[in-house]
């Protein structure tokens, strides 16, 4: 019976092969490991290893990259005033180099306020590094932010005419994804 599951799944599996068996000859046939295995095994089976081998180094760098997308919660605090209250942002990737970033919180216990911002990024190895401003009208003037985040912790520093203060975010999708 499994030998029929396979035979019958064989065409399937020979039509992949084929379709990325171009590339993957070329770099068995450039490499002495690949020469190597060309010599002492049959073309399936090469082909089948060095599949294997570039979907595994692929996966690695993928995996590699920290990815911000996504909800994340915690609070803000106020170093000059003291003030402080919850903090909520979703983060959407733009490109390789920007992050849309839309907050929103409270401040005096009762006023909400939301506003979105793009960063700009840094990656070095597992920490991104943030920057970005953006002016909120005449009375709170411009604020500049650096940031530092890995995959699930965000921190940040604000600063203003008026205002400087720190984030402290946390990957958390319960409550800023609904």
């Amino acid at each position: 019976m499994l030998r029929r599951n396979l035979y019958f799944n064989a065409p399937r599996a020979k039509d992949v092969l084929n379709r990325t068996r171009g590339t993957i000859v070329t770099i068995l046939r450039n490499t002495d490991i690949g020469v190597e295995l060309m010599l002492r095994m049959k073309r399936t089976q090469a082909i089948l290893i060095a599949a294997a081998v570039l979907t595994y180094f692929g996966m690695i760098e993928q995996c590699s990259a920290t990815d911000l997308s996504g909800c994340w919660s915690g609070h803000w605090v106020s170093c000059t005033n003291g003030h402080k209250g919850p903090l909520h942002a979703t983060f959407t990737r733009i490109d390789d180099t920007h992050y849309r970033a839309n907050f929103r919180g409270r401040f005096w216990k009762f006023f909400p306020f939301r506003y979105s911002v793009t960063l700009q990024v840094i990656e070095e190895g597992d920490v991104v590094h943030l920057a970005g401003s953006s002016y909120l009208g005449r009375i709170m003037g411009t604020f500049h932010y650096q940031a530092e985040a890995t995959s699930r912790d965000f921190s940040a520093t604000y600063n203003s005419c008026k205002d400087n203060g720190k984030w402290v975010l946390s990957r958390d999708c319960s409550s800023c994804c609904k």
